[in-house]
């Protein structure tokens, strides 16, 4: 799991991340800022995964995908959303979600976000293993192989 910065957050930390991603949410709601929105939403789905919280993620992975404008912001709460639905084995909103990415990926892929969609994409289960998957999956790891990237 990373912060805003793209620095790792030790597991021991979360609660304490969660406090302060908390506090920033309720600050770019007071003050209409969507992308501190869709941000903090990213990273308290992020948090929520790491406690094992599956439906408390999917809430914030949501809300952050609905928000995003921007592709690096979608290719984070799909990732999210990825990993929620493989994990809660929902194919259909899976698919749908890699549908909205694959496209994206026409561009190159930022390595950051390259990483958070390898996993979900190579851990899904086979059942959800369609060709769009592979090419998303594909996508990803080359970002991710792609010095400079």
């Amino acid at each position: 799991m990373f912060n805003i910065d793209g620095r790792a957050v030790a597991p021991q930390d979360v609660v304490t991340a969660v406090f302060h991603f908390s506090k920033d949410l309720e600050i770019s709601e007071a003050i209409g800022d969507q992308q501190g929105q869709t941000q903090m939403h990213s990273l308290l789905g992020a948090c929520a995964l790491e406690l094992h919280d599956v439906e408390g993620a999917l809430t914030h992975y949501r809300r952050s995908w609905d928000f995003s404008e921007h592709a690096i912001n979608k290719f984070f709460a799909g990732a999210g959303l990825l990993s929620c639905y493989a994990l809660s084995n929902k194919n259909e909103a899976f698919q749908e979600v890699v549908s909205t990415l694959r496209p994206l990926t026409d561009e190159p892929i930022p390595e950051m976000c390259a990483q958070e969609l390898v996993g979900p994409l190579s851990s899904c289960p086979e059942e959800m293993r369609t060709a769009e998957v592979q090419q998303l999956l594909n996508a990803a790891k080359t970002a991710v192989n792609s010095p400079g990237n």
